[in-house]
């Protein structure tokens, strides 16, 4: 029998694991953390009340848990983490069946994968779950084929499995690490901050839609307190849609006599950004605590702050 509230959750020494398995103890879940290797200051952090696990994803030994998280993903492209396309298709997708398999054969209950607004290579307005994924590049390729698969063994198969759709996330403790190396805009613009005093943009209204990280761990709770969900795909994302410049202006508000160095427009051409529609979370879960862009990007500055002047 699975123990009741003991969650594993994949990739979790990354950015997003890391506040994923934060915000699940934070609400008493017992939870083993997995990836492929931990930097020294991730299981500290946890002050001993997460059981951490370097392993493969692909290859987990038994475990007793009531829930399964995957967040594990290479985000970088073949180029940046030295692999060739295949071998950057396989290494996002070989997880996935493995991982199908072995909450099958172990009894899971509830099986969450994460998926990324990237399925989305162009979206205006309010994007839905429902709405046909145009993936372009590998990774979001990847998220497509994996949104299908989940899909198809939930409807057809009768498996209590989900996805969890992400947009760009932001938060404290961004870094770069083998599989993510490059960091988000809003990381690199509050360091270039702190250390030049002042933010380049070369395009001031290329726009995304931000979502603070612990707000993402919350959702998830929310997911899996259900008892039982109608769907099997959740957009998990706030409404906020900012431009670089909106993003930039957030920033200076906090960090007075910083100032924003906006560079000639070279006509580089974007398109209308949308967001990810968060209403059927809402409707089946009543999960409604986003935070605030600008509140969000406090607590990031802060952190920031503190890791550059140690």
């Amino acid at each position: 029998m699975t123990p009741r509230g003991h969650v594993l959750v994949t990739g979790a020494g990354g950015f997003v694991g890391q506040h994923l398995v934060h915000v699940l103890i934070q609400h008493n879940f017992a939870v083993t953390a997995v990836d492929t290797a931990f930097a020294a200051a991730v299981p500290a952090a946890w002050q001993g009340r997460v059981t951490c696990l370097a392993h493969d994803a692909r290859s987990l030994p038994p475990l007793a848990v009531e829930a399964l998280v995957h967040g594990a993903a290479i985000t970088g492209t073949p180029a940046e983490v030295g692999l060739s396309p295949e071998d950057h298709f396989r290494a996002n997708m070989d997880a996935v069946p493995a991982l199908l398999a072995w909450a099958q054969a172990q009894g899971v209950r509830r099986t969450v994968f994460i998926s990324s607004d990237g399925i989305y290579h162009a979206h205006s307005g309010a994007v839905a779950e429902d709405q046909p994924a145009r993936p372009q590049g590998l990774y979001a390729v990847a998220k497509a084929a994996t949104e299908a698969l989940v899909n198809t063994c939930r409807s057809e198969y009768g498996r209590d499995v989900l996805t969890m759709r992400l947009s760009s996330i932001y938060g404290p403790g961004e870094m770069a690490r083998p599989s993510r190396p490059r960091t988000s805009p809003v990381q690199q613009l509050i360091q270039q901050a702190l250390t030049e005093g002042r933010m380049v943009l070369s395009h001031p209204q290329r726009a995304r839609a931000w979502t603070y990280a612990p707000d993402v761990g919350a959702a998830l709770v929310a997911l899996l307190r259900a008892q039982t969900l109608p769907h099997g795909l959740y957009n998990v994302a706030s409404h906020e849609c900012l431009t670089d410049l909106q993003v930039a202006q957030a920033i200076a508000a906090h960090l007075p006599g910083v100032y924003i160095d906006v560079m000639p427009d070279d006509g580089t051409h974007f398109p209308r950004q949308g967001y990810l529609s968060h209403q059927r979370l809402h409707a089946d879960t009543g999960f409604s605590a986003w935070t605030p862009f600008y509140e969000g990007i406090r607590q990031v500055i802060a952190w920031q702050q503190a890791e550059t002047y140690v």
